[in-house]
């Protein structure tokens, strides 16, 4: 099922969106700040925070109504009211439409089941292997180019992103995107007979709270905060969280 087609996040007003129409990573990843559609915002105000709580795992503050989630290894808030994320320190944070769009999918949409301990790859989901093909396939080409035969960047880049060292492939981490969602990212380094390659495993429950569309958009989200730490000074990765750089004028500064 894709994003589009959940009964609990309609497009307004509007036929539904095929396949083709979710914008691919390079679209929207412009550093600009998220330019969700304001419907996704109303769906998790209309929602009772009781059950938000208990279906995704977050906590909620009930004086400001702001949802606090463990999203990639930080706590970020999250205020419907005021439609702003922010830092658990109170600072305004400016996500990219990947993470803004998970975050808000999650919280609306968590399902409150316990993990199957089985993970599978991407096209193993229903749906998957029609979808992750094409503008669909995950955009890992960058992090080809930066740790292809760096596998302790890779695994430094992991841990910024709350990622603890496995034991698959050639380096492997996992990370929980939320407090329902592990996935697993692994590197096989590239050597004499074959290139380089970056696979993601995911808990078989993923697709009960996100949908394809949106695990695309994750893992997008992922990949570019992996990218971020690379292409920072070291003294600059143990200084700032990575949800605080996700904001346009420093993203510019270090990425461009």
């Amino acid at each position: 099922m894709l994003y589009w087609d959940y009964p609990f996040l309609p497009v307004a007003g509007k036929a539904k969106v095929p396949v083709t129409g979710m914008p691919s990573v390079e679209a929207m990843s412009d550093y600009s700040p998220h330019k969700l559609d304001g419907l996704h915002w109303q769906r998790l105000r209309c929602l009772e925070a009781e059950d938000v709580v208990r279906r995704s795992n977050c906590t909620c503050d009930a004086s400001s109504g702001r949802y606090e989630v463990d999203f990639l290894g930080e706590a970020l808030r999250v205020d419907p009211r005021e439609e702003c994320f922010f830092s658990p320190q109170g600072e305004v944070l400016t996500l990219r439409m990947e993470g803004a769009l998970a975050i808000l999918t999650y919280l609306a949409g968590a399902q409150n089941i316990p993990l199957s301990g089985r993970f599978v790859s991407a096209k193993d989901l229903k749906g998957g292997e029609l979808f992750f093909r094409g503008p669909h396939s995950f955009p890992v080409a960058p992090l080809l180019r930066a740790f292809g035969d760096d596998r302790e960047g890779f695994l430094v880049a992991g841990r910024y992103c709350g990622g603890i060292p496995g034991v698959l492939g050639d380096a492997s981490f996992q990370v929980m995107a939320f407090p329902r969602v592990p996935l697993k990212v692994l590197l096989w380094l590239a050597d004499e007979d074959f290139p380089a390659e970056i696979s993601f495993l995911f808990d078989a429950t993923i697709e009960r709270h996100l949908p394809l569309d949106v695990i695309f958009a994750l893992v997008g989200e992922l990949c570019f905060r992996m990218e971020v730490r690379r292409n920072m000074k070291p003294s600059e990765n143990a200084r700032l969280p990575c949800a605080t750089l996700i904001t346009v004028g420093f993203l510019k500064a270090v990425v461009l």
